[in-house]
């Protein structure tokens, strides 16, 4: 491999790494709303139909 091809494929790397982190964030957001949401609809199912209405 040339230096230059070498230095691609670092580069690839590093955004592939980059993208990785970026989706494992999103992934731990997506993680925090469901599980806020399952805790609403807990809530909710939890609350007498009279206090709901």
């Amino acid at each position: 491999m040339t230096h230059h091809e070498v230095r691609k494929v670092r580069d690839l790397l590093e955004t592939e790494k980059q993208t990785v982190q970026t989706l494992k964030e999103q992934v731990a957001r997506l993680e925090d709303e469901l599980r806020d949401r399952e805790n609403d609809a807990l809530q909710v199912a939890d609350t007498p139909a009279s206090q709901a209405a």
